[in-house]
């Protein structure tokens, strides 16, 4: 089971949008993007919008803050250093027009919030206006950061009671907590996944066991080491990077990861470079990744959690209004990893009414995300390698094909041949599968065409001594990697559904191989870097007798003296021969080189040469590159064994 689930791209919070606003011709209150998203074009209208206020009123506070605020969201969303807005400058004007007010003292601290000399600013703006929630979030940064617990919980229960949050984005962090056993520590990444997580905690004592670490935070001197030492960890020995955030943050992470005594958990929401060191010892369990040195079944918890800890009614129908639904609905793509891992394990178990509920909602989310068609396209082929599959392909002869080569990998004898594909497309059409026909067709060559020049006017028998490369018997060629990978995922599906008693094993995976895989492969065993059948460096591509051992392009060169049968190909064939032509290497792979160069898991790449590649560009490090379909490219199926 893979512990970090492929679609985590998809779930990143990301606050930018590329959605054209509705046309705005009235001035609106502005909220952070962390609370209401909207695109660029929409806060640089309403700074204009209220900047017209503002020049009809000097006095207007809160023309005058939703112009700030505006302003900094537009810079927020504005790539690269030439922002559009000079904050510093504004502040100044504020401090001119408005001096004594609550908005005049908050917008100066929150534009300088890192200068905590400037914390005066915030006091007075409370002082001022103590019920108004926006220096609720600084104060609760601010006394976090000093080690005054009790000061930063009474400002987080104030937030809660003013209403000023968004229910969904609580529900997400429930949700969060759940994931978690008991005392673990959780390292979260945002304002979105820390405040709501105190708010629970220390409003409503849920899950106050957990120990909540923003990375932002940790940033911070004097607090880190302060945290260190509550938990007992030694303090961090390497000095920080002024300006270098992303690096700083993933190695206090780390440092957490290993030396903590605690569970360690990772929001979801937790961008990559924070993940990377430890990905394959990161195993999701909800809206979290749990680190384990050890294997576990994280399956198993994620579907305790989801079943009998999270709340889902809110994810299932929009049961309130949210004003933060735009950055909720963002947020909830952090769900599609989880589910979709839920969504294969009912699936592959049979529990299809489990399954059609994971269907629904993940749907839901990935619409309200406009995502929809990517998950989709995912849930389809979860759907397509799970059901049972009546094929033309004989599973007798794919279990025949199979050789190993080490461990529970395997490979098939032969290239993929003409008419084993012809199989699997017929089995396309017989399902209607028609736009994986259309993917997955082949591309028809006019061979004739690629004869060297000299040998335009050959007859067909000289042309095609072996075959034409058609036939049933050649390579398949022509197609491109997309339809390779589809085959392979046919493959398994059509092996693993099998009804079929004889089978040999229970569950495989067919794939393309990787790199290194394939060039394993082609050794044979053998300790070699250049020909499959001679450990020597030096190795030639001609035996004894000077006869080509492969099919390359050597029609250019003289013929072997004691060839048996003279060609004008000089070792075959012109163009693709059968998949059983000349010798196979010590694992029983035949034409592992040339013949056609064989697809790897990089798109683009092909391994081995081929019939149109001279010898010296068809060795097993070889590396031939596509981009189209190519009547030199085919494909190899390779095996691993899941279950036995």
């Amino acid at each position: 089971m893979k512990k970090l689930f492929l679609l985590c791209c998809l779930c990143a919070i990301v606050y930018t949008s590329t959605a054209k606003p509705d046309p705005i011709t009235q001035p609106e209150k502005i909220y952070s993007i962390t609370r209401v998203q909207k695109p660029l074009e929409y806060y640089i209208e309403q700074a204009s919008l209220w900047k017209e206020i503002i020049e009809k009123d000097q006095k207007d506070a809160s023309a005058w803050q939703n112009y700030y605020t505006a302003c900094r969201m537009a810079n927020i969303l504005t790539k690269g250093s030439d922002k559009p807005y000079k904050l510093n400058n504004i502040i100044d004007n504020i401090t001119t027009a408005i001096p004594n007010t609550f908005e005049r003292h908050y917008l100066t601290y929150y534009n300088g919030r890192n200068d905590i000399s400037k914390i005066e600013h915030l006091k007075k703006a409370y002082e001022i206006a103590p019920d108004r929630y926006e220096t609720y979030g600084e104060f609760i940064t601010y006394h976090t950061l000093r080690g005054e617990e009790e000061e930063a919980k009474d400002f987080v229960r104030k937030w809660f009671k003013s209403g000023e949050y968004s229910p969904g984005i609580l529900a997400w962090n429930y949700n969060v907590l759940m994931s978690l056993e008991e005392n673990a520590i959780l390292i979260t990444h945002g304002d979105n996944d820390t405040y709501p997580v105190w708010m629970l905690q220390y409003a409503k004592n849920v899950r106050p066991d957990v120990t909540v670490l923003s990375s932002h935070l940790l940033l911070y001197d004097e607090y880190r080491d302060m945290v260190l030492k509550r938990k007992n960890i030694d303090a961090l020995s390497v000095n920080l990077k002024p300006k270098k955030d992303s690096e700083d943050i993933a190695l206090i992470a780390n440092h957490l990861i290993e030396n903590a005594r605690n569970p360690v958990y990772l929001g979801i929401s937790a961008p990559h470079y924070i993940r990377d060191k430890h990905n394959d010892s990161l195993y999701i369990v909800g809206l979290a990744f749990k680190y384990s040195s050890e294997h576990f079944d994280n399956v198993a918890v994620l579907r305790n959690n989801y079943e009998n800890k999270f709340m889902t009614d809110y994810l299932k129908v929009d049961i309130h209004k949210d004003m933060s639904q735009s950055v909720l609905n963002i947020m909830n793509m952090n769900y599609i990893p989880p589910l979709m891992t839920l969504f294969n394990h009912y699936t592959a178990s049979e529990e299809f009414i489990k399954a059609d509920e994971i269907e629904h909602i993940s749907l839901k989310i990935a619409k309200e995300a406009n995502r929809e068609s990517e998950i989709r396209s995912y849930i389809d082929k979860v759907k397509n390698r799970n059901q049972i599959v009546e094929s033309l392909i004989p599973i007798k002869e794919i279990d025949k094909k199979q050789l190993k080569i080490k461990d529970n990998l395997y490979a098939s004898s032969t290239e993929v041949s003409q008419q084993e594909y012809e199989l699997f497309l017929m089995d396309l059409v017989k399902y209607k599968e028609f736009e994986k026909i259309n993917t997955c067709a082949i591309q028809k060559t006019d061979w004739r065409s690629l004869l060297p020049t000299q040998f335009k006017d050959l007859p067909k028998q000289d042309v095609f001594p072996n075959g034409h490369p058609d036939d049933k018997r050649m390579p398949v060629q022509g197609i491109s990697h997309e339809a390779a990978t589809i085959y392979c995922e046919w493959l398994t599906n059509v092996y693993n559904n099998s009804t079929n008693k004889k089978k040999r094993y229970k569950k495989v995976l067919f794939k393309l191989p990787s790199v290194d895989e394939w060039e394993y492969a082609a050794r044979g065993g053998k300790m070699v870097n250049k020909f499959p059948w001679d450990d020597n460096d030096n190795a030639k591509p001609v035996n004894a007798k000077g006869c080509y051992l492969s099919n390359f392009f050597v029609s250019n060169l003289a013929p072997c003296d004691d060839c048996p049968s003279k060609q004008a190909s000089n070792d075959g064939g012109f163009f693709p021969v059968h998949v059983e032509a000349y010798f196979p290497n010590d694992y029983n792979l035949f034409c592992m080189i040339g013949n056609v160069a064989e697809m790897v898991q990089e798109k683009g790449i092909a391994k081995g040469g081929s019939w149109e590649d001279a010898p010296d560009d068809s060795t097993i490090i070889s590396t031939k590159k596509y981009s189209t379909p190519s009547p030199a490219i085919g494909f190899r199926v390779f095996m691993e064994i899941i279950e036995y």
